[in-house]
């Protein structure tokens, strides 16, 4: 579904990402994990565009795609919720998410639908983006990539900073999310959600891919991973 081949990408003169190679298939979940600044967030901005690899591809259903801007990624059908959230503060709920949906094709998720998972967004439809809590904010981040009836969504930290009530909520609403079909690419600096959730891991090191395999494969060695990448 979403493929970055042998990426390097730089900020100025710093190089971000190193020879990077991920991809997430059909229908599956894959995590993303590693410290603070490993380059986790840089590889989402490079799928979804906002970053341009100097080497290396981005390829979404075996069409190279690196020369695509953000969105035309996006009308392909690749959603990213950063970890700011960046809603819009001055719309209200509904108002964010019915704009998410005017440039894209319709399909499965609806404006009821999307309120059907998140059902706090209905209470708060004509609320403003800034006078909603954090949890709040990140729900409506979400449901509205959803408007965009994207096949691969990109979360970056959707946990973040959330009390863990909204974490299990956060949680429970990627996996009917991932039941409808969708192709997901979740990044967490703890690898709790991804482990329970996921069937592949890549574990992100200064820039580079460290370690990747199954689920299973980082339960089984998972002291022995963390160790040597220091998550």
């Amino acid at each position: 579904m979403l493929r970055l081949e042998d990426a390097d990408v730089f900020y100025g003169k710093a190089q971000a990402l190193g020879g990077v190679s991920i991809e997430v298939r059909e229908g599956e979940v894959v995590g993303l994990v590693g410290r603070n600044g490993a380059g986790k967030s840089t590889i989402l901005k490079t799928l979804m565009g906002l970053l341009t690899p100097t080497r290396g591809r981005r390829i979404h259903k075996g069409e190279d795609i690196t020369s695509l801007p953000p969105q035309k990624i996006s009308r392909r059908g690749v959603a990213f919720v950063p970890e700011n959230r960046q809603i819009f503060p001055n719309l209200t709920v509904e108002e964010n998410l019915r704009l998410a949906g005017v440039m894209h094709k319709p399909g499965f998720w609806t404006y009821d639908r999307a309120c059907g998972l998140f059902p706090r967004l209905r209470e708060r439809a004509r609320s403003n983006g800034s006078s909603l809590s954090g949890g709040e904010q990140q729900m409506l981040s979400i449901a509205r990539a959803l408007m965009t009836n994207p096949t691969v969504l990109m979360l970056d930290e959707p946990s973040e900073g959330l009390a863990p009530l909204v974490v299990r909520d956060v949680r429970d609403a990627i996996v009917e999310i991932h039941r409808q079909g969708m192709a997901i690419l979740l990044v967490e600096q703890k690898v709790a959600i991804p482990m329970s959730i996921g069937q592949r891991i890549y574990v992100v090191d200064h820039g580079t891919v460290g370690w990747s395999g199954t689920t299973a494969e980082f339960a089984a060695d998972r002291a022995a991973i963390e160790n040597k990448l220091a998550i």
